[in-house]
């Protein structure tokens, strides 16, 4: 009995999860509209506080620029996550920093072209260390 009910409780535990697809910034610069609505993974990449509303998270993979532009931070992101943003990852010049980088989880709501820069919105972006290789 204990079994079946473990069982049942996973199962509507992971009937809640969402799936996540991994993308990479050269995917995204390719095609920019191509992840909204969609739960995406985008790994190693820099983020920080601008010190203005929002979050930035930058990537330039052979040279083109991408910037994702995020209103709040998800509840995905940790404590420690948080801190290290008003801290060490504060500011625009923060994003040479190696420790500004991160692993995002977030959903694309639009995009657009502006100074040679790809840029994707988001209402929220969920940051985590970044997975080891």
């Amino acid at each position: 009995m204990r079994t079946a009910l473990a069982a049942l409780a996973f199962v509507v535990a992971a009937g809640g999860a969402q799936a996540q697809t991994i993308v990479s910034a050269r995917q995204l610069l390719k095609d920019p509209k191509g992840y909204q609505g969609q739960a995406i993974v985008v790994r190693g990449i820099r983020c920080v506080d601008p010190g203005r509303d929002g979050f930035v998270c930058e990537a330039e993979p052979d040279g083109q620029r991408l910037q994702l532009n995020a209103s709040g931070l998800g509840g995905g992101t940790t404590h420690a996550i948080a801190e290290n943003l008003i801290g060490l990852c504060n500011g625009t010049a923060a994003l040479a920093k190696p420790t500004c980088t991160f692993d995002v989880t977030f959903k694309p709501t639009g995009s657009g072209f502006e100074d040679g820069v790809t840029i994707i919105n988001t209402p929220e972006i969920d940051m985590s260390l970044p997975r080891r290789r």
